[in-house]
């Protein structure tokens, strides 16, 4: 074909950058000068370059500044005043082509719309010349589904003519885009061009060929159509449309004769690093026979049509026997699903490079492919079995070159470590060996041993993919494969899913440099073969219930995954001004409560620290309550009552089983108007709470934690390249503040046993970590240091998370040496870890708001109303033995009895005699009475020594029917049999300590 001319492109920017939309600028004047209009869905609302002063050697059309230029010289494209008073829009009879915007919703760059179509973010990519980024055209908003915009162009003198450009958008932008062609002003229109799928934040290239049906056309119209966004803000952007075309009645240059008629070697295609070349595109490790025509016979070891083509092998009789070039290529044939692997071919094509492969272009149905033996032909082929270790990192095109489109066989056991991408990709991440651990999970910060740790990883790491490059394929009707045909479901694992841990043997597929469907993941790809589809052996199995952590007391710490009770439906906001950022649906709320709820009830801990739960005046966290009571039938549970707690969408919030412990005293929160080190901008505050074991009067507090995490950069603390990420100073400044707050006893419980729970979101070696560790005084070794009770009985070996196929603790339970020794146990119940995210609460439905990569596939029941997947982090469970906060002293007798306490902290409990003496002593002691209210007999009990501020009474349940004041005693008259107790040297029920305030309220 002839080469084609560049007719008109819209690069949506100026020299000046000033925000306003054009053609192209004065580095473009390649561009034809007939063309470059752009026709504004506002008249005059800038969306037209407004000059801001004359153009040297350029005359107006009209008189004065503000007048529309000629599209001529080097000046640059259509100029037309802003200026409301020039009048309507110009007549655009002028112009060759012209794009017109008026079906879109939105104007340019106007202050008082959110639709605006101008975007100062562009990019140089297909750009005639230069690489200028400046802005795009950004359609905006579902308000725009099913809208279009058209190119309006006179080609009476053209034919052949091609569309392209660039275009990138969000996750909730649009997922369709056609491009249809009409020959007749826009009355009927053929589809040149259909994508599905969202686009991601990379500019990518894309191509319309309209053939013959553009020919000559002197009313064409080029319509480009979207839909499928899901939210307001939701976009896609286009950037340097270009058209190109021959001129009419040019003769179509004759196809090159192939260089040979010989059949030659795909190793010859392939190269070796001494005869590979830059190709003319310019990406080096090319075939030396790029852009030339080739005829190759082998043997085809996998049929992909969702790729385009297939891959094929050389005979081992035929092999070059150079371990430096592959013998394997993919061919690209769009119509290749009627092929089978085995088959014997000639292919004819052209060798050509594509994302870094090489490959040979061809045809089905033509004189291009030619079966020579249907057969199964796959003996006549070497697998190369190979040690993964033993070459380059993953990402590192060179690393596998020499195995490029062969079939090839791992030799050692490959580990599934990561699945976080399987709905979106369809890949898993295999490492050789071992599961890889997050580098300061086992190591203090070093950029030297991270860069090491890297580089290792890489080395050990190959992504399983499927037969696809699509984005987001369950919103497709179709199931999940991993990968392979049979599905990821819900079943036996092994056969219908894996978990992080199991372990693919003699795993074997062509090997395939290629993208996962959006770009920065190009790397190295098995896709496995019919002929040899991937067996996971179980290694890492699913536990009904968490390891027994002993104690007669338990307490855990769970991250609930963004528990929302105001649905994120792309409008609702919640109590902190914020939106939602959970369950899209009440149909999801529930799976998801279901899941969590599972995951309490057979946690079974009496005090939970949740994390990622709605911060709002309680409502999230009382529902959350009120199913897990409804799932036990009993009132057990009841939750700390906080409120709104900082200014983040969400909080953490304490639960606990109001049958086995009692809260003591009010909660604290530690927050930067406590301690300026604990940044509220960046750090949840933290909530600490006492609680009592009822049976033991043992007590502890509890403090639940979220610091900031390692994503978003806070005021300027960037990782530094040594493996603790971003933040690590703002984590460090927290931890210190947290400990010292802690030394002080808020909550005022008197006792020094304190347990922090949270996802503290630094790995065990990190310096937040160790700065807990040392306790108040920083320093180790000393009576306040703290103890990671997860590392201490699990070692090494410790995980609560997975972030990037490395295993690592971000959750965690940490005692003062004062609480360590009454700790019985303390394990990660990995229900989360290592499930793959489809399992999780989300449904197969596209609700407003809902990203598309979370949309379950409809093909298989992924939903279970269970544990597994409840959230991404592990809960931590820890057991404790926590010793008695008094000394027990009961008068068990049915007479007078007379109960003396000691200098220490005592618990004296009345009996069921008359007439009962009690004398508490020195320090705090307790009062409990209540078993003799309701025996039919009117009790007379005397407390001879009651210290006001440091005494309290239990009355067991028992109601206050009235109080008196006679002498030196005050009189508490008890509900029931009309008990009596009477306190010497109290004056008023005010004075009275009670341990539950609402014992204080009278019957």
């Amino acid at each position: 074909m002839s080469e084609q001319t560049l007719l008109a492109w819209w690069s949506f920017n100026n020299t000046d950058n000033d925000g306003d939309l054009l053609n192209s600028t004065a580095a473009d004047a390649s561009a034809r000068a007939q063309y470059g209009h752009m026709l504004d869905n506002n008249a005059f609302d800038d969306g037209f370059y407004d000059p801001a002063a004359p153009l040297s050697g350029i005359t107006p059309q009209l008189a004065g500044i503000d007048a529309l230029f000629p599209v001529t010289g080097a000046g640059a494209g259509a100029l037309v005043s802003a200026d409301p008073s020039f009048g309507t829009v110009p007549d655009i009879a002028g112009y060759g082509a012209y794009i017109d915007v008026t079906g879109l919703e939105g104007d340019n760059f106007a202050t008082d719309t959110t639709h605006n179509w101008g975007s100062f973010n562009g990019t140089g990519l297909n750009r005639p010349e230069g690489s200028f980024g400046g802005g795009s055209l950004s359609v905006t908003g579902s308000g725009n589904n099913g809208a279009f915009f058209d190119i309006h162009a006179d080609l009476s003198d053209w034919s052949n003519i091609d569309i392209s450009w660039a275009n990138r958008g969000t996750s909730s932008g649009f997922d369709s885009r056609t491009v249809s062609v009409s020959t007749d002003g826009g009355l009927t229109f053929v589809e040149a061009y259909a994508a599905t799928g969202g686009l991601t934040s990379n500019w990518t290239l894309a191509t319309a060929d309209a053939g013959s049906l553009l020919d000559g056309a002197s009313d064409a119209v080029i319509r480009f159509s979207i839909d499928g966004a899901t939210t307001s803000s939701g976009n896609n952007r286009f950037d340097n449309i270009q058209l190109t075309g021959t001129t009419l009645g040019t003769p179509p240059e004759p196809e090159p004769e192939p260089e040979g008629s010989e059949t030659v070697l795909i190793s010859a295609i392939q190269g070796t690093p001494e005869t590979q070349t830059v190709s003319r595109f310019g990406e080096a490790g090319s075939s030396p026979l790029d852009g030339t025509q080739q005829r190759i016979e082998g043997v085809i070891t996998a049929v992909f049509p969702d790729l385009d083509g297939f891959f094929m092998q050389e005979e081992a009789s035929d092999s070059d026997d150079d371990a430096s070039s592959s013998e394997g290529i993919f061919v690209y044939a769009p119509d290749a699903s009627d092929l089978a692997e085995g088959q014997l071919v000639s292919v004819t094509g052209t060798v050509g490079e594509r994302f870094g492969m090489t490959q040979l272009s061809a045809e089905l149905g033509g004189a291009d492919i030619e079966i020579v033996d249907a057969g199964n032909n796959l003996g006549l082929i070497d697998v190369a079995v190979i040690e993964r270790s033993a070459y380059g990192g993953n990402e590192d095109i060179t690393a596998l070159e020499q195995f490029e489109g062969m079939k090839v066989s791992f030799a050692q056991d490959m580990v599934v470590s990561e699945y976080f991408q399987l709905a979106r990709f369809g890949q898993i991440t295999l490492y050789e060996g071992e599961r890889p651990y997050q580098f300061t999970q086992l190591n203090a910060p070093d950029e030297e041993g991270y860069a090491a740790h890297l580089e290792d990883l890489a080395s050990r790491r190959i992504i399983l993919d499927d037969g696809n490059n699509t984005q987001n394929a369950t919103t497709a009707d179709g199931t999940i494969f991993h990968p392979q045909p049979g599905g990821l479901s819900t079943g036996v694992q092994g056969e219908d899913y894996v978990r992080g841990g199991d372990v693919a043997t003699d795993l074997t597929g062509v090997l395939h440099w290629s993208w996962a469907g959006s770009g920065g993941t190009d790397a190295w790809r098995l896709r496995p073969t019919e002929a040899d589809p991937v067996t996971f052996t179980p290694v890492n199995t699913r536990t009904d219930t968490p390891e027994d952590v002993g104690g007669t007391l338990k307490a855990a710490s769970f991250n609930v995954l963004n528990y929302f009770t105001t649905l994120d439906d792309g409008t609702n906001m919640t109590a902190t001004g914020q939106s939602p950022r959970g369950a899209n649906s009440a149909a999801e709320l529930e799976r998801q409560t279901d899941k969590i709820v599972d995951a309490l009830v057979k946690l079974d801990a009496q005090v939970v620290g949740l994390l990622e739960i709605e911060n709002d005046d309680g409502e999230a966290t009382a529902a959350l309550v009120d199913a897990l009571n409804a799932r036990l039938g009993t009132e057990t549970y009841a939750y700390v009552d906080t409120g709104v707690i900082g200014t983040d969408a969400i909080k953490v919030a304490l639960i606990y089983d109001q049958t086995e412990v009692r809260p003591v005293g009010d909660y604290a929160i530690l927050d930067e108007s406590v301690d300026a080190r604990f940044r509220d901008g960046a750090n949840r505050p933290a909530l600490a709470q006492s609680f009592e074991e009822i049976e033991t009067t043992g007590t502890f507090t509890a403090s639940v934690n979220h610091f900031k995490s390692k994503g978003s950069i806070f005021e300027g603390d960037a990782g530094t390249g040594d493996g603790a990420g971003n933040n690590d100073q703002i984590r460090t400044d927290a931890a210190a503040a947290l400990v010292d707050w802690l030394a002080t006893d808020p909550t005022g419980s008197g006792d020094a046993d304190q347990l922090i729970l949270g996802d503290l979101n630094s790995y065990a070696r990190e310096d937040p970590i160790e700065t807990i560790r040392q306790g108040a005084d920083d320093s180790a070794g000393t009576a306040d240091d703290y103890v990671d009770l997860l590392a201490a009985n699990a070692g090494d070996g410790a995980y609560s998370y997975l972030f990037d196929g490395q295993l690592g603790t971000l959750d965690y339970a940490m005692a003062n040496l004062d609480l360590a020794g009454q700790v019985t146990g303390a394990t990660a119940w990995h229900i989360n870890a290592d499930e793959v995210p489809l399992f999780d609460y989300n449904d197969d439905i596209l609700d407003p708001g809902e990203r598309s990569f979370e949309v379950e596939p409809s093909g298989n029941d992924l939903y279970e109303a269970n544990a597994y997947r409840a959230s991404d982090h592990d809960p931590i469970l820890v057991g404790l033995d926590l010793a008695p906060t008094f000394e027990l002293l009961a008068g068990g007798t049915a007479g007078r009895d007379k109960l003396v306490g000691t200098d220490g902290r005592d618990l004296i409990v009345s009996g069921a005699g008359r007439n009962d003496k009690m004398s508490g002593g020195a320090d705090a002691d307790r009062f409990v009475f209540g078993a003799e209210t309701s025996n039919g007999r009117r009790e007379r009990d005397m407390i001879s020594d009651y210290e006001i501020g440091l005494d309290e009474i239990d009355l067991g349940g028992a109601r206050i029917a009235g109080t008196d004041h006679a002498g030196n005693h005050l009189k508490i008259t008890l509900a029931g049999d009309g008990d009596m107790i009477f306190l010497k040297f109290v004056d008023d029920l005010a004075d009275v300590s009670f341990i539950n305030e609402g014992q204080m309220m009278f019957a």
